[in-house]
């Protein structure tokens, strides 16, 4: 009884452990985004005629089935 205890508690303390570990590191590059005077460079390099906007590219398709 006294060995399942300790055993329990190891593993609690472990997973514990884990978890704290898992919440402090930020998922991928913290430095990737980028600054607004670095955005509004790229805006500003845009050209041309687009086939799509954005009201199209996320609007519900007119058919969403089709047979042969």
């Amino acid at each position: 009884m006294k060995k399942t205890l300790m055993i329990y508690t190891v593993f609690a303390i472990s997973a514990f452990s884990y978890v704290r570990a898992q919440e402090s590191e930020l998922p991928g590059n913290p430095e990737l985004p980028s600054s607004e005077e670095e955005l509004t460079e790229l805006a500003k390099l845009e050209q041309g005629w687009f086939a799509y906007d954005v009201k199209e590219y996320f609007q519900r398709p007119k058919q969403s089935s089709f047979r042969f």
